[in-house]
């Protein structure tokens, strides 16, 4: 198996999958959303897209930021915090706009399976990823954070994972916590960007459970996949 690491969110490598990691924290967002019942995630590329398609969807949530930042208008910030806290009616549509996971999730559409995690969902991902790919095969692993080293701790972890090499859970966590990125959750004078949000996503999860892309009609949808 070839398994290559691409950091950045404008990359399309041909290959058999592709799986765009974004932990702190789109993927881990989407994971809180589906442990509330939500069955399909509509990824939009503009804000203005996100507002029509609310004036279109009355019955929706908009989720997001920009930089890191919940977008004025917008039900939910990027944060499992809120998604756990908040009441949501599950059979809501859901729309989602984000600087780096979600971007990176509409860029990437060459590979034949498109797959999305963060650290949360990454060992079920490799167990799916083995199971698509029985030996051999292109895998490539977008960490969609450029400035940080998060998402490259989870690609590496998920390298390491799908070619038998010895790995370590403590060390990538660690990596994380101690990520540029993870900063601002720690940071008192940043009030919009809560430690536990940094507590949420820097994990393994349980349950963990794989998330796909499907490409239909122009539209980009993320979905649970049951394993």
């Amino acid at each position: 198996m070839n398994v290559r690491i691409f950091d950045g969110n404008h990359h399309d490598p041909p290959g058999d999958v592709v799986v765009i990691i974004d932990v702190l924290r789109a993927f881990s967002t989407t994971h809180f959303l589906f442990l509330k019942g939500f069955e399909s995630i509509r990824l939009v590329g503009t804000v203005e897209e996100a507002f029509l398609l609310k004036e279109q969807f009355p019955k929706s949530y908009l989720v997001g930021e920009i930089n890191g930042y919940k977008i004025d208008g917008f039900d939910l910030g990027n944060s499992p915090e809120e998604v756990e806290n908040n009441h949501l009616d599950p059979s809501y549509l859901v729309f989602m706009k984000t600087t780096n996971g979600v971007k990176s999730a509409l860029t990437a559409k060459t590979s034949d399976y498109s797959l999305a995690t963060g650290l949360l969902g990454a060992k079920v991902t490799v167990e799916y990823i083995k199971t698509l790919l029985p030996g051999r095969g292109v895998v490539n692993l977008i960490a969609t954070n450029p400035q940080s080293d998060e998402d490259r701790a989870c690609a590496e972890f998920m390298k390491d994972s799908l070619l038998g090499l010895s790995t370590s859970e403590d060390l990538t966590i660690n990596r994380v916590r101690g990520s540029f990125g993870a900063k601002k959750f720690l940071d008192n004078s940043m009030p919009e960007f809560k430690q536990v949000d940094l507590d949420l996503c820097a994990g393994f999860g349980a349950p963990a459970f794989v998330m796909k892309l499907e490409n239909k009609d122009e539209k980009t949808f993320l979905k649970k996949v049951d394993t």
